[in-house]
């Protein structure tokens, strides 16, 4: 771009400020955090009042293997990610709970 390092942050600082960028994120490296193995899972859930979807959910996000939670919406499917050190045998037995 040709510019100097205070043009540079003076734009950058007007960027954050307009709300263009909105913040700065960290790139994790699942192997180095111990999370190198990564499961992903959808189920459907044909109970879908109210009660049963978030007791659901919040049973699950208490998981320490489950970083991720997310609803799906159409047919009532949560998607959910499991991240572990391995693909180790005690670990797939975890998924059956």
């Amino acid at each position: 771009m040709g510019l100097t390092p205070a043009p540079c942050l003076r734009r950058v600082q007007r960027l954050e400020e307009s709300g263009v960028i909105s913040g700065y994120y960290a790139a994790i490296d699942p192997v180095a955090s111990g999370r190198g193995f990564c499961v992903v899972m959808s189920i459907e859930i044909t109970m879908t009042d109210r009660d049963t979807v978030e007791n659901f959910e919040s049973s699950v996000a208490a998981l320490e293997e489950v970083p991720e939670v997310r609803r799906v919406y159409g047919f009532l499917i949560i998607s959910l990610l499991f991240t572990f050190q391995t693909a180790t045998p005690t670990n797939v037995f975890r998924l059956k709970r």
